[in-house]
């Protein structure tokens, strides 16, 4: 295939043979000079991309002062970081106190306290402590790695539209010089008095024929657009993905952790069972928890410590199975208990047999509302759970997840974009209406078992036309959704492996609005690659119409030539200058007044 340096030698050597030496120096030099200005115009784009890869630590030191290439540390070993140094690996905190320097990973506006038993991620940089780290994993499968890799990927994925523009060219291309051959040629056979003349329009035709400006028209525009959001914690998995979000035209989006702040608040607690307190009902919800992996389990464990429960010595936990799209089952003693939602109260028989009259409210979030059987509780946008042992009812709970504080603001971002948006939650009807309503979405849809959503989501895409669906969620439970969607998006991916390899696109930390972000990325790419075909091609078609008619030369050619290829790179890297959305005030409750309800944590002293 003929490139631009293979076009132009023979541009160049037909010049000299006609003794057009000018000309022929003409073409080198402005050859040149465009590859040079175009390697100054994409160094920038380079630089953000450069900046993610050299996140990779390249050195651990061990305890014993050793110092050893990061891929030769072993899983579990114990590694030292000093002040101001990058964690070498993934692992947890075994001694020293320290504030973290997260923000090239996730994001995080400030750096995040650490201590014992807290887990930190390679890439990161450890701020003012000493600190002595367990490694998790290796080198190859720690979080910065994976990112390392992901990114690296991404460079090399080809989107539709790049895939059509490279058919174009090599059409194109093949034409013109095969009309410039016969140009250069049948003259002289026909009409030798002015065939020196049709050999001159032939080299010029030649350097016509070559498409660069068309070909690096989409790539320029897509290396940009992945860089600048690589830069804002964004990470696409590709031009392909990209393109996508700038057709998407319904988002399905998961209620907890997405749209909610992933925090359970306990609520209150109704007890049937006389034989148990409050204190013994915690203890035994919460050490069940303690071995689950769900999004409440953690809140729950804590806010059982707050109450100073102590939790059941783990060996009392023997099995513990989840029952999809209910709950939880465990051995606890030798006896079975079920802790598990509406869904798993309705088939057990617990919403009609059982009254509960043994009301424990005032939980770290209120008054309950009055009501059997938590439906009033449901109402208020309180998630419920029941809780059992071998078959019989021991009492209820309530906890209540607050919307993210952006989440309304993003909502009315991508509604300006175009987007509809859909809430997909297997919580109740009456915590989804309250979050939907709280964050102005208006089609909720809730009760939803992981398959429920795959087939809410394949309606979507059966109804959505030429615009696609995205679906975005943790990346873990919401995994086959996202699979089913034109464009899955996981919220919080730092450190979920599940999230890295299902989602195509990743925010590495919780802000929502980096979610509108990502679509006006998308669509701003979108727009510019079009710009860009269309600069490309205007410029080819009148050089080629005026060189046909006698009016261009070799110089003009090269010029144009060189111009639009300017003028795409240039235009293209203007999306380098999109500014992320301003990160959200600290409001009361939040890490700045003592708390985490917003998600930035204050860095040790």
């Amino acid at each position: 295939v003929l490139d631009v340096n293979g076009l132009t030698t023979l541009a160049v050597a037909g010049a000299i043979a006609i003794d057009e030496y000018f000309e022929a120096a003409a073409v080198v030099v402005l050859l040149g000079l465009s590859e040079w200005l175009q390697h100054q115009a994409t160094a920038k784009a380079r630089h953000a991309i450069g900046a993610i890869l050299e996140l990779r630590p390249e050195g651990a030191e061990l305890l014993s002062g050793e110092i050893l290439s990061v891929e030769d540390v072993p899983v579990g070993s114990t590694v030292v970081v000093r002040p101001g140094a990058k964690v070498p690996l993934d692992g947890v905190v075994t001694r020293g106190e320290s504030s973290v320097d997260c923000a090239a990973l996730t994001g995080e506006s400030v750096p995040v306290s650490k201590g014992v038993g807290d887990e930190v991620a390679a890439g990161t940089v450890n701020q003012a402590g000493f600190l002595e780290i367990q490694t998790t994993t290796t080198a190859e499968n720690s979080t910065v790695a994976q990112l390392v890799r992901l990114v690296e990927q991404a460079q090399t994925q080809r989107s539709a539209s790049e895939v059509l523009v490279d058919r174009f060219a090599k059409v194109y291309t093949p034409i013109v010089v095969l009309f410039a051959a016969l140009l250069a040629t049948v003259p002289w056979a026909v009409d030798p008095d002015n065939a020196r003349d049709y050999f001159y329009m032939a080299l010029t035709l030649l350097v016509v024929a070559c498409p660069c400006a068309l070909v690096i028209s989409t790539p320029i525009t897509y290396v940009c657009t992945l860089s600048v959001a690589a830069r804002h914690n964004i990470l696409v998995k590709g031009g392909a993905h990209l393109e996508q979000l700038g057709k998407m035209r319904t988002l399905a989006v998961d209620k907890t952790g997405t749209l909610t702040e992933g925090r359970f608040k306990l609520q209150a607690i109704e007890i049937s069972d006389p034989a148990y307190n409050r204190g013994a009902f915690l203890q035994l919800v919460a050490s069940v928890e303690n071995c689950a992996a769900h999004p409440m389990a953690v809140d729950l464990v804590a806010a059982a410590r707050r109450e100073g429960v102590s939790l059941l010595d783990g060996q009392s936990i023997s099995k513990l199975d989840t029952l999809p799209g209910e709950g939880i089952a465990a051995e606890v003693g030798g006896r079975t208990v079920l802790i598990g939602n509406r869904r798993l109260a309705a088939r057990v028989g617990w919403e009609v047999t059982v009254d509960l009259t043994h009301t424990q409210a005032n939980g770290e979030g209120g008054d309950a509302p009055a009501g059997g059987f938590g439906a009033d509780w449901e109402q208020a946008g309180a998630t419920v759970t029941w809780v059992g042992m071998e078959g019989q009812l021991i009492g209820i709970f309530a906890v209540m997840d607050a919307p993210r504080a952006e989440a309304s603001e993003t909502v009315g971002r991508l509604r300006e974009l175009g987007v509809k948006l859909v809430m997909l939650t297997g919580d109740n009807k009456g915590a989804a209406a309250a979050v939907a309503s709280a964050v102005g979405i208006e089609d909720a849809r809730a009760s939803l078992l992981p398959g429920m959503k795959v087939d809410m989501v394949q309606e979507l895409k059966a109804g959505a036309g030429k615009g696609g669906v995205g679906m975005v969620g943790d990346g873990i439970n919401d995994a086959p959704a996202l699979a089913a969607a034109d464009v899955g998006i996981a919220m919080g991916a730092a450190g979920a492996a599940m999230a890295m390899e299902t989602a195509d696109v990743l925010l590495m930390d919780s802000d929502l609005r980096k979610l509108a972000l990502g679509v006006e990325l998308g669509h701003l790419a979108s727009l510019k690659i079009k710009q860009n075909i269309a600069i490309s091609l205007v410029t080819k078609v009148a050089v080629l119409i005026a060189t046909v008619a006698g009016f261009a030369f070799l110089g003009l050619a090269v010029v144009v030539d060189v111009g639009s290829m300017l003028a795409v790179t240039l235009n293209g890297m203007t999306v380098l200058s999109k500014s992320p959305p301003p990160r959200p005030k600290h409001r009361a409750g939040c890490a700045a007044h003592g708390d985490v309800s917003c998600g930035q944590r204050p860095a040790t002293a």
